[in-house]
Formats: C-alpha cells, sequence, structure tokens
C-alpha cells in the first residue's frame, strides 16, 4: 500500500497553519475557576444568592450555566435552552453594571459568539475593554485577538501585541500563546522566532492545546526549530487529544502521505482515524476539510482500512467521554 499523495493538498489548501483565534477562543468561558468562591453553596443556593443581586453569584451562576453545569432543577429556566442563555445573560448584564470584570469579559464573549444575544462585535469590544482595563487577563486577551484581527475597528497589531504581553505578563497562557505568534510573524514586535519558540514551549507545556497546535507547527516548518516530523506528530497529537480539531487535521495529513514512519497501514489507519475525529469539529472549514480527506483517502485504500480507521476513532471519542484519554507525553 502506497501512501496517498499530493492533489487532495492542493485542492484542500495544505495544512492548518499557526493563527491566533479571535472569536472562538474569546467565546470560551474560563468560568469555572470564577466559581471557586462560591463552591461551598448548593446550586439552588447559588441560583437564591444571583437573585439577592450579589455580584460573584450572578457570575459563576451565569458561567455554569452556560458551561451545562447548572442542574436543571436549580431553577424552572434551565429546562429551555433558550430560556436558560436568557438567564445567563442577565444575571452577566447585572453583574457587569456592577463592575464585575469577570462577567464583563463573559458577556463580551457572547456579544461576539451571538449567544443568547444578538452578535455585537462593538459592544463586546467595549465589554473587554472595561474588564482589560480592570485587570482581567482574559479580557486583555480577547481585546488584543479582536485588534489582530479587525473585529469591530481597523487591525491593530501593535496594539494586539500589547494587550498579549500585558495579559502573558500575568500568567495568561492563552495570550503568551498568542504573542508568540505575533514574534513568529513580526506582527505589532519585531521577528524574533527565538523568543516565539520559548514562549509557545511554556504555553504547550501549561497544555494551551492552541500552542501545542503551533509547536508542532513549528516543528514540521522547521520554523525557528529545527525540522521534525516526530516532534511535530508528537505535539499535534497533545493538541488533537484536547480535542483541538486543527491538529487532528494536520496530523492526519502527516500520517495519510506516509511521513510519520512506520508501516503504511498502520498510517493510514491513523490518518482515517485523525480525519474522523477532525470531522466532528465545530469549524466549518476543519469539518469539510476533513470530510473530503477521508473521502479523497477512501477512493485509495481498501476498505478494511476505512473501518479500522473509524473504529479506533469511535473508540477513542468513547474514552474521552469517559474522561479516559490523557495527553502523550513529550520527550522534547
Amino acid at each position: 500500500m502506497k501512501p496517498v499523495q499530493l492533489a487532495i493538498f492542493t485542492a484542500l489548501g495544505l495544512l492548518v497553519a499557526m493563527e491566533t483565534s479571535a472569536a472562538q477562543n474569546a467565546a470560551k468561558p474560563a468560568a469555572l475557576s470564577a466559581t471557586k468562591a462560591n463552591d461551598k453553596l448548593s446550586p439552588l443556593q447559588l441560583i437564591a444568592s444571583a437573585d439577592a443581586g450579589n455580584a460573584e453569584a450572578e457570575y459563576a451562576a451565569a458561567a455554569l450555566i452556560l458551561l451545562g453545569g447548572m442542574p436543571s432543577t436549580a431553577h424552572p429556566a434551565l429546562l429551555d435552552p433558550a430560556k436558560a442563555d436568557a438567564l445567563a445573560v442577565k444575571y452577566l448584564v447585572d453583574a457587569s453594571t456592577k463592575g464585575n470584570a469577570p462577567a464583563q469579559y463573559l458577556l463580551g464573549t457572547l456579544y461576539l459568539s451571538g449567544r443568547g444575544v444578538t452578535m455585537d462585535a462593538l459592544r463586546a469590544k467595549s465589554l473587554f475593554t472595561t474588564a482589560a482595563d480592570a485587570g482581567n487577563t482574559d479580557a486583555q486577551n480577547a481585546l488584543g485577538q479582536m485588534l489582530r484581527k479587525g473585529l469591530a475597528g481597523a487591525r491593530d497589531d501593535k496594539g494586539a501585541a500589547a494587550w498579549f504581553e500585558k495579559a502573558s505578563s500575568q500568567g495568561n497562557m492563552l495570550a503568551l500563546t498568542n504573542l508568540g505568534y505575533m514574534y513568529s510573524n513580526g506582527l505589532g514586535v519585531p521577528k524574533d522566532e527565538k523568543k516565539a519558540l520559548d514562549m509557545t514551549v511554556r504555553a504547550a507545556a501549561a497544555e494551551v492545546e492552541e500552542a501545542q497546535h503551533n509547536l508542532g507547527w513549528m516543528y514540521q516548518q522547521g520554523k525557528g526549530v529545527a525540522q521534525s516530523t516526530p516532534d511535530a506528530v508528537s505535539w499535534y497529537r497533545r493538541a488533537a487529544e484536547q480535542g483541538y480539531s486543527p491538529s487532528a487535521l494536520n496530523v492526519g495529513f502527516i500520517y495519510a502521505k506516509g511521513e510519520a514512519g512506520g508501516d503504511i497501514r498502520d498510517q493510514m489507519v491513523e490518518a482515517v482515524k485523525w480525519f474522523a475525529l477532525a470531522g466532528t469539529s465545530s469549524d466549518d472549514a476543519i469539518r469539510d476539510t476533513a470530510k473530503k480527506a477521508i473521502a479523497y483517502v477512501a477512493e485509495r485504500v481498501p476498505p478494511e482500512v476505512m473501518l479500522d480507521g473509524s473504529e479506533a476513532a469511535q473508540k477513542w471519542m468513547l474514552k474521552r467521554q469517559m474522561g479516559g484519554v490523557t495527553t502523550s507525553a513529550n520527550t522534547k
């Protein structure tokens, strides 16, 4: 059996490159940590405290509702997804007007994604700015992402890098990932691949999947580091094992081209597995590319290879759902 070659990689735009996520990452509520102040409260007590107007409880309750961690018995609105989102928005709006920066950030992510509210990038940017000025590092990172992408205003790489720097200096690893991307490409800062590599390695070691993906890309391309396909595969897999679909797609391409080393049939099975997992992505472009890749491979390998790859993907998803998937050790 020969590796799958060439045409699909041109037709589908080759690999997913290093990139900072804007709306997607900003819409990830880093909210569970903020519930620690309320972790001794039962769901009913937390809702009662939120209804009484306690800003921290409002934020914590909204975060749990949005993450699906609030039991439906805690409030009648939770029986209906739309009403549950509306309740979360109500809590966040109230907490935001009281100056709660985490609530301002989380409400901003909703306006950026359009969940529970009418999508409004200008409103999101305003909320992020207020929270960022108050020192919220998630908001600082999100504001940097908006400036980097030119959302709700002109693109401003220098301003974006400044916010990433501010957030990363306070320990925000996703901001450090984004700052590394800026240095790698000379966006808003002098190009410095050594500094970019150092930042990306630090964030990847902290299990930031975007950083792990970027590190995989750097090894694959020899960008700031000696080219190494085994290291690229290792870091892509670490990110993919956390559910990061761009990495699943990239590692699938490496296996499909037979570049990972070892038995070609085994590599084709792995390719199908990772393409199948990438095909479950919420990102339309990733999902569509993965499905086209699977169809292309299916025309060129025996049916039993497709079956084995599909079964491997199903087993992986089941294991992950049951909490049994852990990131691979990396020797670098």
